[in-house]
């Protein structure tokens, strides 16, 4: 038991740490890339605590191998979930129940709320900042990123039977 407290404390602080610098990411100018380091360092605390608590566990089986792997399991469960493209951006279902919300609305001024920029613009600006495709000219060009995500995406895809929606 006190292995599982210890990796979802870890966890814990680890996630709010993460959250913290996300919100002061753009002032310190820490990357995406780097903020995932709060769970190595996490990672690294929990095999600390297990390595100088473990002589003081009264437990006739300590499994500390399994505090670890539950820390590992979550910290990747739950960047997966941050990671994922919706929680950035407000998905025109949202945005029309947001809109609802306020008043009634006729289908033409639904409509109204979008355009080509809001809702094609930023994925695109996304995608460059992701380094998934580059801009050469006037022209967008995919990178090995982006072939990469684009296989592991059609992969997944012909795994679960899906259509080419979005």
């Amino acid at each position: 038991m006190t292995h599982i407290v210890v990796a979802i404390g870890w966890l814990a602080i680890s996630i709010l740490t993460h959250f913290l610098l996300n919100k002061l990411r753009l002032y310190v100018g820490i990357s995406r890339s780097a903020l995932l380091g709060v769970f190595i360092v996490g990672c690294i605390g929990c095999v600390a605590t297990y390595i100088w608590y473990l002589p003081y566990i009264q437990s006739a089986n300590p499994l500390p191998l399994t505090g670890i792997c539950l820390y590992i399991a979550l910290s990747l469960a739950y960047m997966s979930i941050t990671a994922s493209p919706t929680l950035g951006d407000q998905s025109p279902s949202c945005k029309i129940i947001m809109h609802l919300i306020d008043r009634p609305s006729t289908k033409k001024q639904l409509i109204s709320l979008f355009t080509v920029e809001t809702i094609i613009g930023k994925r695109i600006s996304d995608l460059i900042d992701s380094k998934c495709m580059i801009k050469r000219k006037h022209e967008f060009v995919i990178t090995k990123r982006g072939k990469y995500l684009a296989e592991i995406l059609s992969l997944y895809r012909k795994l679960l039977n899906l259509s080419e929606g979005g």
